[in-house]
């Protein structure tokens, strides 16, 4: 049986709140959430989700001017005014249509997908990061907070040769966007998965990354998520820059110690799974990288398809890294010593990014030293590389950590 409760009619403030209402209705037994109020006012059941507190706001300041329940705001003024005011979060400009006329899908990731794109007063082609302001069981200001923080510090290291050139950023109601150069030569794991890896192009190739790495560690920055498929190369040059800052962090000011762990699992230093990790653990994720990019696979694991971020952590904390002889023939004893001294489970004792600025393997990359071998092609699994890019998350860090493993 179903009974007809007549509402109390708005008597209140002419700029209501909407503590206003919540607590009004709640003392006299009626709902409060945002959606029952906007239900309430306006007269339509058309409204599923709750509106940010701003829209509220809005919503119930136009109420409260018609004073009287009898004259609901229609459904078509209402998705404007939630339209015109709830799509910027962010605080960047509103992405209106014909701004960006995309191409086709350059990527995906768990929170996200980039686009290869045209913008508008733009002539060459650039890459598009569309990222949800929504992620499950993480709070909407939380990942609000974690755009900002991602084009912040990319903004900050623009003057970094190897940071990807940012243009821009947009948004509406569901999405960021973030417009940047276009590199279309491939990661690195992709060329070095697809062709006989020469240990010049890879030295080079570390020397940027560690360059780039001690730029982030100048102003107290975590890059957050080292690993092959996050340096891209301009088409047609060896000019390796990073492109994925959402992971990134800033030093906390009051302590040295970071305490969220983001990133891809897989490459975690030790630390990192104990909450309490420096700007070191960047260069064990280095490590790991250079690891697998030698010998084609990450250590312990042939195959990771089925390893779960626990064994993972299992491993890195407890075992040593193993280095077969086989898998090292061929390659030089600074560079195998470079590795060694990145993957150091003591964060005091392992090479700073300033320090491998100077390590042998790296300072004497130049394009004048001559590599006397070449490897045979290093035939990754695509199954292995998918599941190590995509290792899940530990629950317990679903509410403070946004995990990006793309």
């Amino acid at each position: 049986m179903s009974v007809a409760v007549e509402m109390p009619a708005y008597a209140g403030p002419s700029k209501p709140t909407s503590s206003y209402f919540r607590n009004r209705y709640a003392l006299q037994g009626f709902p409060c959430s945002n959606s029952f109020i906007a239900n309430h006012y306006c007269g339509s059941s058309y409204l599923t989700r709750k509106l940010p507190t701003t829209g509220l706001f809005k919503l119930l300041s136009a109420v409260s001017n018609n004073c009287e329940e009898s004259s609901p705001i229609s459904e078509s003024s209402l998705v404007g005014t939630c339209c015109e005011t709830e799509g910027i979060e962010l605080g960047w400009p509103r992405l209106e249509p014909g701004i960006l006329e995309v191409s086709q899908v350059a990527g995906r990731g768990s929170y996200g997908t980039v686009y290869f794109a045209q913008e508008r007063g733009r002539n060459d082609t650039v890459a598009v990061k569309k990222l949800s302001k929504t992620r499950s069981k993480v709070r909407r200001s939380r990942v609000l907070d974690k755009l900002r923080q991602e084009v912040s510090i990319m903004q900050e290291l623009q003057p970094c040769p190897q940071v990807a050139r940012l243009f821009g950023c947009y948004e509406d109601f569901d999405n960021g966007y973030i417009v940047m150069e276009a590199l279309q030569g491939g990661s690195l794991f992709e060329l070095v998965s697809s062709r006989p890896v020469d240990e010049m192009l890879l030295s080079r190739a570390c020397k940027a990354i560690v360059e780039f790495l001690a730029a982030c560690h100048d102003s107290d920055i975590l890059y957050g998520d080292v690993k092959p498929t996050n340096f891209m190369f301009s088409a047609g040059t060896d000019s390796l820059r990073a492109i994925d800052f959402g992971c990134s962090q800033r030093q906390p000011k009051s302590d040295r110690y970071f305490s969220t762990r983001s990133g891809t699992p897989a490459y975690f230093a030790p630390e990192v799974f104990r909450k309490c990790y420096t700007l070191e653990a960047d260069m064990w994720s280095l490590g790991m990288s250079m690891y697998q990019i030698i010998t084609g696979h990450l250590p312990w694991w042939g195959d990771v398809t089925h390893v779960t971020p626990a064994e993972v952590m299992e491993k890195v904390l407890y075992q040593k890294i193993p280095y077969y002889e086989s898998e090292w023939r061929g390659y030089s004893p600074e560079l195998l010593d470079l590795v060694q001294n990145l993957l150091v489970h003591n964060p005091a004792n392992r090479l700073k990014a300033a320090e491998a600025l100077h390590h042998p393997a790296i300072s004497l990359s130049s394009p004048s030293k001559k590599s006397s071998w070449r490897r045979q092609p290093s035939h990754v699994n695509e199954a292995d590389r998918l599941a190590a890019e995509f290792l899940g998350a530990f629950p317990e860090d679903q509410e403070d950590s946004l995990w990006l493993p793309a």
